[in-house]
């Protein structure tokens, strides 16, 4: 079975369970409150277990026009970078920060390109996949990677942004990412929603309209992915590692 990450959207009497069999994803860091107490919340996390760690997305722009803007990102996603380093994790998850309707494609993928190569020259040793979120289309995500071409730098698929974000299918998301990938993201929805609904549901494997069959078939290409788990119940963690299972994860 390939590794599997929990993440950490569970109560820490639930997760420390989960951290004795599986790895933990500290989505902690994530927040700007923890991100300005870095030395201590760092001094917190005594998991004993694989770890990767799920970076700042909120508010932040590595694409952006503004180099005001762009030193804050850089100063987040370097804290995150710091703590992810100082506790051993085994990757770092940064987010594209594509908004849509606010930010334009044209242009977007060489600017963002620029940063995060610049972001790697100065942060090598640790592994960082990229994660879309907001983002409409996978094509600006991999030219991105193929710019960037650092061998710590790859793309993390999140499938249920993919299926409730986007309207390119989830299977043409992992079969374009496919080369780039490192890392999956896993929750189910039930796919695009309107505005004033809540897409993003973070259901078990299995419980939304995901094509879980076909997508597990297209990432089982890759045999060195590394998966977590996004849910915010133990029962739908359980469901989606169940899930895992039928497919030889």
């Amino acid at each position: 079975m390939q590794r599997i990450f929990i993440s950490e959207l569970l109560a820490p009497d639930e997760l420390r369970e989960f951290s004795k069999s599986y790895g933990l994803e500290l989505i902690r860091f994530s927040v700007a409150d923890t991100l300005d107490r870095l030395g201590p919340a760092i001094q917190e996390v005594d998991y004993d277990c694989p770890l990767t760690v799920h970076g700042p997305f909120l508010d932040l722009n590595p694409a952006t026009w503004d180099s005001a803007a762009r030193r804050v990102t850089t100063l987040r996603f370097h804290q995150a970078w710091c703590a992810a380093r100082a506790l051993g994790a085994e990757k770092l998850v940064l987010h594209t920060g594509f908004m849509p309707r606010a930010n334009v494609i044209e242009g977007w993928a060489p600017r963002a390109a620029d940063f995060f190569g610049e972001f790697m020259a100065n942060h090598g040793d640790l592994p960082v996949a990229l994660e879309n979120v907001l983002d409409p289309f996978w094509e600006p995500i991999f030219e991105v990677w193929r710019r960037v071409r650092h061998p710590d730098f790859g793309l993390c698929l999140d499938v249920g942004h993919a299926h409730c974000y986007s309207l390119q299918a989830a299977t043409a998301w992992a079969e374009g990412l496919l080369p780039a990938l490192t890392h999956v993201h896993l929750h189910d929805n039930h796919g695009p929603r309107p505005l004033d609904a809540v897409a993003d549901e973070h259901l078990a494997l299995g419980e939304g309209t995901l094509p879980l069959k076909p997508l597990m078939a297209i990432l089982g290409q890759r045999s060195d992915l590394t998966y977590a788990i996004e849910c915010a119940s133990t029962d739908a963690v359980l469901r989606s590692i169940e899930a895992l299972r039928e497919f030889g994860r």
